[in-house]
């Protein structure tokens, strides 16, 4: 096994333990080292603890530079993990678990389902 299949598979254990109501997510502020020394932006960290690691999923907004000149803004969804207040892992790849985590983690961490739940 690589890493880059380590975290996958994690990812695919934190989407399954968040389907099933055993991983609980709420909005938290980004680690240190995810937003000192860079220009990237973060609105939005969702945060959890799992199995004594802090969890997180995220989407950073960043300069993606055509030539040295020219640049627009972009933005991507990371994972990252914090472990004894040391940033571990910081995930930058695309996938399909991490875009689902997001998703359900953001969903969970607004609340929509006891504000559906109230409303009807």
């Amino acid at each position: 096994m690589n890493f880059d299949s380590d975290v996958e598979r994690f990812l695919v254990q934190l989407v399954r333990e968040t389907s099933i109501g055993n991983l609980s997510w709420s909005i938290t502020p980004p680690h240190y080292f995810l937003e000192n020394a860079t220009e990237d932006l973060i609105p939005l960290n969702i945060g959890a603890s799992y199995n004594g690691l802090q969890v997180s999923v995220y989407e950073a907004r960043y300069k993606y530079y055509r030539d040295e000149d020219e640049w627009f803004w972009t933005s991507e969804i990371r994972f990252s993990i914090v472990k004894n207040d040391t940033l571990v892992v910081d995930y930058r790849r695309p996938s399909a678990p991490l875009q689902q985590l997001f998703e359900m983690a953001r969903s969970q961490a607004v609340g929509f389902d006891s504000i559906f739940r109230n409303d009807f």
